[in-house]
């Protein structure tokens, strides 16, 4: 780390690190030029956390840079950014235009102080993280917190990438307001991934499903199944989509690959009859589709798959369950 100093002389560390959306309350003011602050807070998509040790004190105080319209007064966010700016002039590893994940340090489960700090904020982060821990506790699923900031992060990232307009991190919210969870843990998934406007999978989504396709001159295909693992088979049956397919971006390719991202993170939480629910409601929202040959509507068809689905992998769920499950499916997409 770095070692600097600030104006009064104070020795000073600067370090990246988790995705811990804090604000910094007690932070000083200062008349510091504005130019190019709000341009350093939209180019970071990670939390930067100033540690400040002087000779008389330790305290930690944690900037969301992302979100410049909750830090407070304009004084404020100057000094932040100031510091911020500072940080990244003098640690050349740090990359100005994206941060990758950090692999967060355990965090304690169901501890309450925890709990009061990371609940307190109202950042698109703040808000990712209580929602997907309010779902999991609805359905009654285990959940842990260093997961479900990973799953945040990804998302966040993935939807904040400078190529997005409408598919921004607040369309997940709006299209999720009213919904159940099952719906929710998909509608917060379900744009993740756009191949050819985001140029390509990223850093992280290519560490959970870079392995289920092949590109080659930009052409992007299924790979071959023999190293996929259940939930992966199960997603692309729910889609009717087969090893070594050609995806195309105007029939389900994004939309398959979001729910194979979604599938990939929440396996570690869900059971497979949840997850395969969550998979067909982000297969419904593909769009601009039309009736087969046999005068069946997609919604149809996606009823017909999750039949199969439910018998090939034993998922167990009743006729009622069922269809519901694709009522459910309907109503997101």
């Amino acid at each position: 780390m770095p070692q600097l100093e600030d104006e009064n002389g104070a020795d000073t560390s600067l370090r990246i690190d988790g995705d811990v959306e804090q604000f910094m309350h007690h932070a000083p003011s200062n008349s510091c030029s504005s130019s190019g602050t709000r341009g350093i807070a939209r180019q970071l998509n990670r939390s930067l956390v100033i540690k400040r040790r002087t000779s008389n004190c330790s305290q930690v105080s944690e900037v969301t840079a992302s979100e410049d319209d909750t830090l407070g007064s304009n004084n404020a966010l100057r000094r932040r950014m100031s510091l911020l700016s500072t940080a990244m002039n003098a640690n050349k590893r740090v990359e100005r235009r994206r941060i990758s994940y950090i692999e967060p340090a355990p965090l304690p489960v169901d501890s309450d102080t925890f709990t009061n700090e990371i609940f307190t904020g109202t950042t698109h982060m703040n808000r990712l993280f209580k929602e997907i821990r309010n779902c999991l506790k609805d359905l009654k699923s285990h959940y842990d917190y260093p997961l479900m900031e990973k799953w945040a992060f990804i998302i966040y990232e993935s939807m904040s990438s400078p190529s997005r307009t409408f598919h921004s991190v607040q369309h997940v919210f709006d299209i999720s307001n009213g919904a159940d969870p099952i719906q929710k843990l998909a509608a917060y998934f379900h744009d993740v991934v756009y191949y050819n406007i985001d140029g390509g999978l990223n850093e992280d989504q290519h560490a959970f499903i870079g392995d289920i396709i092949l590109e080659k001159d930009s052409v992007v295909s299924i790979a071959e199944e023999s190293s996929f693992d259940k939930n992966i088979l199960m997603t692309m049956d729910i889609f009717g989509f087969h090893a070594g397919q050609v995806l195309n971006p105007f029939q389900g390719m994004n939309e398959f690959l979001s729910a194979a991202l979604a599938v990939r993170c929440y396996q570690e939480a869900l059971e497979p009859p949840i997850i395969a629910q969550i998979a067909a409601c982000i297969e419904a929202t593909v769009p601009f589709r039309k009736r087969d040959k046999q005068g069946k509507r997609p919604i149809d068809l996606l009823f017909d798959r999750m039949h199969r689905v439910n018998d090939k992998y034993n998922l167990r769920l009743s006729d009622e369950e069922l269809l519901k499950s694709v009522q459910r499916a309907a109503d997101l997409g």
